[in-house]
């Protein structure tokens, strides 16, 4: 009897949201069904394996079993070992979000311990993994051409009902468990183009239509198959002007993921044009240094490249609005900490402000001074 939880999908609607498997997504609403055809219809899936489309050359690797390679861990560093990265040690932007402690709980002894802001704003910390692993034991498992030390990866047990569903980050060349499918865009050989599709994958629009595939708590390659990604011809320079200086920032926080940052410079050449149409193109500060970790900062640049992409995936501001509503632990987080849904109100802002264009829109914030950076060492 309730309308809002009564939708109709055609076999067509069902072939345009799930072509690979043909297989009914899961949706609460009648909104969510309807705003996720139109997303579809705009924004192809990552891979299509009836057309053979894949215009990222995407492919994934579950590097380490931990538990049929657990013969290859070590459980203390050492020359020629790599820390292996289980999936409680990430979040979007942030490769040291936990270390892992060792309890006594038998069930479940490595557990996460929270990384506290002073080891964030230092560009030297990493966290401490439980195990580590050969460096040539890792070297074995990277895809063949592939170039750089760096790679992308998600979580693979999540859940729609969590703060946020598909989480992704950029990490420095590490071992990785089960639970940290990596992603190969091998068709793409460009640094910065590459690290717009993390973006991608990071933004509230990509998580929305990932929570309308997931029915239990295991996000497997055929449902990231099926999700709709920006494909890498969107990128203009305008484009990468805009976002790769804002994903340089947000990730070139320490010294071990510095390989993503001299790649992304020495690809584009001398530097990452700067935003602003009305002014000249500028260079944005080379990051020899990582980027200091700023809360209030990073915050700001994170609902930018968000209120981007939703006006990439062409979703129109009062459904932009519906999407950050369907949010309901950002929200209640928000309300704790600032007495307003502040994630919200800003992005729509910024949502606003760009509806004339990127190149028209005006920065909240300016590329961070050459001093922004003076607290950390010029070498490493």
């Amino acid at each position: 009897r309730d309308e809002w939880r009564r939708f109709t999908l055609s076999a067509a609607d069902i072939a345009l949201i799930n072509p690979n498997t043909r297989t009914c997504p899961i949706f609460r609403s009648r909104r969510d069904a309807e705003l996720t055809k139109v997303v579809y219809r705009r924004v192809p899936v990552l891979v299509n394996e009836r057309t053979e489309a894949n215009p990222w050359g995407v492919s994934f690797l579950r590097m380490f079993d931990m538990s049929g390679d657990s013969g290859l861990f070590q459980t203390a560093p050492g020359e020629g070992l790599l820390p292996l990265y289980e999936g409680k040690m990430f979040m979007p932007y942030d490769h040291r979000f936990d270390n892992v402690v060792i309890t006594e709980n038998i069930g479940r002894p490595g557990q996460a311990e929270g990384t506290s802001l002073a080891d964030h704003q230092n560009p030297r910390f990493s966290p401490c993994p439980r195990f580590w692993v050969e460096t040539s034991e890792v070297a074995t498992r990277i895809p063949r051409g592939y170039k750089y030390k760096w790679v992308i990866g998600f979580k693979n047990v999540t859940a729609p009902t969590n703060e946020r569903t598909f989480l992704s980050t950029i990490f420095p060349m590490a071992g990785f468990g089960n639970s940290i499918p990596l992603m190969f865009p091998l068709g793409v050989q460009n640094a910065q183009v590459y690290a717009c599709l993390f973006v991608n994958l990071a933004s509230f629009i990509f998580d929305f239509t990932a929570r309308q595939k997931m029915g239990n708590v295991n996000l497997n390659f055929f449902i990231v198959n099926q999700l709709p990604v920006l494909p890498p011809a969107t990128y203009s320079d305008e484009l990468l002007a805009f976002i790769v200086p804002r994903v340089l920032e947000l990730t070139y926080t320490a010294w071990d993921v510095q390989p993503f940052a001299q790649d992304v410079l020495r690809e584009q050449g001398s530097g990452v044009r700067g935003q602003g149409s009305e002014e000249p193109i500028t260079h944005y500060p080379s990051p020899i240094t990582p980027y200091v970790w700023d809360e209030a900062r990073r915050f700001l640049l994170r609902c930018e490249l968000d209120a981007l992409y939703f006006h990439l995936y062409g979703i129109s501001r009062d459904d932009a609005a519906y999407i950050l509503d369907t949010f309901p632990i950002v929200r209640r987080k928000d309300e704790q900490q600032h007495g307003e849904y502040r994630t919200r109100r800003v992005i729509l802002e910024m949502y606003d402000e760009m509806s004339a264009g990127v190149a028209a829109y005006v920065t909240r914030l300016d590329p961070p001074p050459g001093d922004a950076r003076a607290a950390h060492p010029a070498s490493e």
